[in-house]
């Protein structure tokens, strides 16, 4: 059930004859044995890595069997629902109905509520129930409320109102201080010694996961200004619930920052679905089925406003991409150590993370703020948080904090990570382990000197014709720039004769305990915290090594890249 209902004023009952999608997540068989095989899998130093499983090769040991998918579909349509889509791995199926029938199937009364931030929602006040044939198979019904809507992590910080000429384009940006073009920030960030050896993204395919519809007209304009590229760009819609927002300048963010820093990608996948729990997950599920070799996500949603059923499926979902070798970022937020203090649903507005990027399976990334010491020589960082400043309408501070669903995964080990905020308490974790701990990275997100990108009217009313050229920050502008780099690593990687890297945590991390190898590929950022306006005093602040506001620092591309497929090497299978 909803975590929102105790805070929300019942309204009446629901229209029985209104339509509404669900879905209905089900287990893994043989979960023990698929544990270990992702433990394997991932750990540079097992010495029993098989190799990753492909998308036809895991529904064969791992998914629910096609008797009891079957059985399913077959009690939804006796009961009157229409399957409205099916996958391949069956860890989900699709549905929709009228509310009378969800009442009937599932023994329960939808209601109508008037939530803490004013919205009315539908939601069922009592547990589902199924019949006991599929109680060990199924780990939840999906969509018997409408309650959720994920937020996206980039922050407008202004438009351009006049832009300079160049000779090849009378409209292109040309470099400037207010704004970081993507030459400045290669070589900021040192990709350009992979760009000289012709690793630019080529043969690659890098997925991006939407929560709104998006102008492509836009990207190519962004594209043939800076990029130049014959990058395929594929749209990708997941159901028909799509609503045209504000989202837009989320998605065309993404994709613009991807092809910034991947000059020569060959497929950018665009993933759409709409806003809300059957649309979200349906999509995810969509994306694992595909299993394109690196997604990247900057739509979040405090881990306080989920339900425990939703976490759940979502991680189901993520262990099949770690083992199939999908590598996923997510952003962890723009409200600093405060993560539930964007989503207006939840009252409490104190400590807390975002979900996905807490889930253990995803590398959550943070946010810095980069200097330079010329126009784009790296100079320094410090963690980026802008929210004691004078109120511009986009400050904001590195997410990251503490997970209350996620004990501390064993690869997440090294000098800072049990500090003196870590826990056991919040997720219950055994005597001896820690709650998981965000961000895993971080990169430059401060939207004072933020990022370039091109926006226009038709994609949203957020943007504007006559200014399409806008600065944006935040953390979802870090997130696509460091799945671009996972994607250059799977290019260098394929080239030796080796593999995609999947899940890269592990391998981070192992980077990250070598202090030579540390130093030479992260920027260790040690200065300011992630306390949002002084909410959580100084919670979090940036330490040497691992800490809560910028996890383990920014990236120092080209050596990061050679040192991450070195130890990918090692894996035996690889």
């Amino acid at each position: 059930m909803s975590p929102l209902l105790p805070s929300s004023h019942l309204q009446g009952q629901v229209d029985t004859q209104q339509r509404i999608s669900l879905s209905i997540g089900l287990r893994p068989q043989h979960q023990d044995s698929l544990n270990h095989y992702i433990q394997n899998v991932v750990h540079i130093t097992s010495t029993n890595h098989s190799g990753f499983l492909t998308p036809i090769q895991y529904p064969t040991t791992y998914s629910p069997t096609e008797t009891t998918y079957r059985a399913l579909i077959q009690f939804l349509q006796n009961t009157g629902f229409t399957i409205t889509h099916t996958y391949n791995h069956r860890l989900l199926l699709d549905f929709n109905g009228t509310v009378r029938q969800v009442e009937q199937a599932f023994h329960i009364l939808l209601y109508t509520y008037k939530g803490p931030d004013g919205q009315r929602y539908y939601a069922n006040n009592s547990d589902p129930l199924l019949p006991v044939r599929f109680a060990n198979d199924i780990v939840a019904i999906n969509g018997l409320n409408n309650a959720l809507h994920w937020h996206p992590t980039q922050l407008l910080a202004r438009r351009i109102t006049t832009i300079a000429p160049t000779p090849s384009h009378s409209t292109c940006p040309l470099p400037n201080k207010d704004y970081l073009t993507p030459d400045q920030f290669a070589t900021a960030y040192n990709l350009n010694g992979l760009y000289h050896t012709h690793i630019r993204g080529e043969g690659q395919t890098l997925a991006l996961f939407e929560l709104s519809p998006f102008a492509k007209s836009d990207i190519m304009t962004y594209d043939a200004c800076f990029v130049k590229s014959h990058t395929i760009i594929q749209e990708i819609r997941v159901g028909k619930h799509l609503k045209s927002d504000e989202g837009a300048l989320e998605v065309e963010t993404d994709a613009e920052l991807a092809l910034s820093a991947l000059p020569q990608l060959k497929v950018l996948k665009i993933y759409e679905a709409g806003n809300d729990v059957t649309s979200y997950l349906s999509q995810w599920a969509r994306i694992i089925q595909d299993a394109p070799a690196v997604i990247s996500t900057s739509w979040g949603l405090c881990e306080k406003a989920l339900d425990a059923a939703t976490i759940r499926q979502e991680n189901i979902l993520f262990a099949m991409a770690a083992a199939q070798g999908q590598t996923i970022f997510a952003s962890t937020g723009d409200t600093g150590s405060a993560g539930c203090l964007g989503d207006t649903t939840i009252p409490l507005k104190s400590i807390g993370i975002d979900d996905p990027a807490s889930q253990p399976f995803v590398t959550s990334v943070g946010g810095t703020s980069l200097s330079l010491k010329d126009t784009s020589t790296y100079s320094n960082e410090t963690t980026w948080n802008t929210t004691r400043e004078p109120p511009k309408g986009y400050n904001g501070a590195s997410g990251g904090g503490i997970s209350q669903y996620w004990v501390g995964p064993t690869w997440q080990n090294m000098p800072g990570v049990r500090n003196a905020y870590s826990t056991n308490k919040v997720c219950n974790a055994p005597v001896g382990k820690i709650c998981r701990e965000t961000p895993d990275v971080s990169l430059h997100a401060n939207a004072d000197h933020g990022y370039i990108i091109y926006c226009s009217a038709k994609a949203t009313k957020t943007c504007s014709n006559n200014t399409p050229w806008n600065v944006v920050g935040g953390t979802s502008a870090s997130a696509p720039l460091w799945a671009a780099v996972a994607t250059l690593a799977n290019e260098v990687s394929l080239r030796q004769g080796g593999h995609s890297l999947g899940f890269i945590n592990p391998l981070l991390y192992q980077i990250a305990r070598n202090p030579q190898k540390y130093s030479a590929c992260f920027h260790d950022v040690m200065k300011g915290n992630n306390d949002n306006n002084g909410l959580n005093d100084g919670r979090y602040p940036a330490t040497r090594g691992y800490d809560l506001a910028t996890g383990l620092g920014s990236y120092n591309g080209y050596p990061l890249i050679l040192t991450l497929v070195a130890l990918a090497r090692q894996r035996k299978g690889s």
